[in-house]
């Protein structure tokens, strides 16, 4: 706390001084503080322009990966699709062939299915 008190007489005995000299001093202090300011901005926004330039090739990666992996998801599916297909056509061919062999010995003709309902 003391301190605290002695920066603020201090202060106080800087502005009320009337001398010129305390008056080149702030000038001077403020000169540097701006030119300080100056050049941390401008190092602030090359820090930042980089920061932006990464964000953006990390995230171009991301968005390649991510269609990447909706690409492989679609395949599977598509591939999963493929094979149930071509189950059922073996499954509808096997079919086909026992329905063909069937009408062929004569067990599905219309003779004698006639023959094996009942008469009306």
């Amino acid at each position: 706390m003391c301190a605290l008190k002695q920066l603020r007489r201090r202060s106080k005995r800087t502005l009320s001084s009337s001398s010129g000299f305390s008056m080149l001093n702030c000038q001077a202090n403020l000169c540097q503080c701006e030119s300080s300011l100056k050049n941390e901005t401008s190092k602030f926004q090359a820090v930042h322009h980089s920061f932006c330039k990464l964000k953006s090739f990390t995230s171009a990666g991301f968005e390649r990966r991510k269609e990447k992996i909706m690409l492989s998801e679609h395949e599977k599916q598509n591939a999963a699709k493929i094979a149930k297909l071509d189950e059922s056509m073996k499954k509808t061919k096997k079919d086909d062939k026992t329905f063909s062999i069937l009408r062929d010995s004569g067990f599905i003709s219309g003779k004698r299915l006639r023959r094996r309902l009942p008469a009306q």
